[in-house]
């Protein structure tokens, strides 16, 4: 018989999946681009993301590999060793969104077969298609806070 929480498991394997492949080309030695430690807060629609991703990806001249961390509570950290390069870097956010039902329970979920799965709470504008722009430096504290209003 099959399990009813494989459905939840496959997506968060592969969200998993897909923070680890752009983490993991910038994992290694200490050779490369100076790296810095970055932290903040993350809401949508005035709440804290209780579950999600960040990602800082190197523009224009900024060289070096991606870095990516989980949002949890509304909060992300990256270590210093783990964290983007200094200059400028697009940000891209993304959340799982509740289904409002849970996917353990089979009758539940028997409910809702067919169902097309939601699409992530935060909108491509933030992720995909994001806009966000930071910039760290060496010198300076690099905390940054994304309060991202809810679309209407």
């Amino acid at each position: 018989m099959d399990d009813p929480r494989e459905p939840r498991r496959f997506i968060r394997r592969t969200a998993w999946c897909a923070v680890l492949a752009t983490i993991l080309p910038g994992c290694g030695g200490t050779d490369g681009p100076e790296r810095v430690a970055v932290d903040g807060e993350v809401t949508f629609g005035g709440r804290p993301v209780a579950r999600g991703s960040i990602l800082f990806i190197p523009i224009d001249d900024t060289r070096g590999p991606r870095a990516g961390a989980v949002v949890e509570d509304g909060r992300y950290r990256l270590p210093k060793d783990r964290g983007p390069v200094i200059g400028r870097l697009r940000v891209e956010i993304r959340a799982e969104r509740e289904l409002g039902y849970d996917i353990t329970e089979p009758t539940e979920s028997v409910k809702h077969i067919g169902e097309p799965l939601p699409q992530g709470e935060i909108p491509p504008r933030y992720n995909d298609r994001s806009t966000l722009v930071v910039e760290t430096t060496a010198d300076g504290e690099n905390s940054f806070d994304f309060h991202l209003p809810a679309e209407r």
